[in-house]
């Protein structure tokens, strides 16, 4: 339903990948926006021909319209170009390169009954998942030291999450809301003096944090660690 409504108010008649980019909602705009790096994961499998010609990408080098110029012809579709017997190779080079028209020939050569198939390539037996989606877009960053006992599976996840707030200095103490322009008066509910409340404060140096980190350095035989910040600590 939900597909069928974009396609009814913004596609029509024409292809998804040539519909004006700067017309519709956000939401629509941020979909096109992000159409080529579907079609990069992409393939069409040809069955019935129910495909465009230039627009879709059934050709394993990718859309033909990317790498010839749509002169005549922009609605064509595969099964426009079927025969009983095989393909109109005329219209083939009519439209694209001589050595093109030879590739299409040897993949359309392997074409089998039924409907056209969108495979996602990244995956073997071609079926599209999010996990997959992400692993492919996804930013990684190298291994750090702390990671492994930050998200370790024996802690509960909720503390994970604070820790790794707290490495990457988001925690939402009154410093770090001051910080986002909100004015506050802060005060440190841990502390009978009401200190000023920052990351630092309450999780190494306020006076709650500090019996904390006493009763762990006494447990595990550390040195005092009265002093050094949270991040010192947790190295120590």
């Amino acid at each position: 339903m939900w597909s069928k409504f974009f396609l009814a108010k913004y596609v029509r008649q024409k292809h998804i990948s040539i519909v004006d980019p700067l017309k519709g909602s956000k939401f629509w705009k941020m979909l096109l926006h992000n159409l080529p790096e579907v079609q990069k994961y992409s393939k069409w499998n040809v069955r019935d021909g129910k495909l465009s010609f230039w627009h879709d990408k059934w050709f394993s080098a990718g859309p033909l319209s990317n790498a010839h110029e749509v002169r005549e012809l922009s609605g064509l579709s595969l099964t426009d170009c079927q025969t009983e017997n095989g393909w109109k190779v005329e219209v083939f080079d009519q439209l694209v390169r001589a050595e093109t028209t030879e590739k299409i020939i040897a993949e359309l050569g392997r074409v089998k009954q039924g409907k056209d198939i969108l495979i996602w390539l990244p995956k073997a037996h071609g079926n599209f998942s999010t996990k997959s989606a992400w692993e492919c877009i996804r930013l990684r960053s190298p291994n750090l030291p702390w990671a492994k006992w930050l998200w370790n599976p024996a802690l509960p996840r909720k503390m994970s999450i604070i820790m790794w707030k707290a490495q990457h200095n988001c925690l939402p103490v009154d410093d770090r809301v001051r910080r986002t322009g909100i004015p506050l008066t802060s005060k440190c509910d841990c502390c009978r003096e009401g200190s000023y409340e920052d990351q630092n404060h309450v999780l190494a140096t306020g006076e709650f944090a500090e019996q904390i980190w006493r009763m762990c350095a006494s447990k595990l035989e550390l040195p005092c660690l009265q002093g050094k910040t949270w991040r010192e600590k947790v190295e120590s």
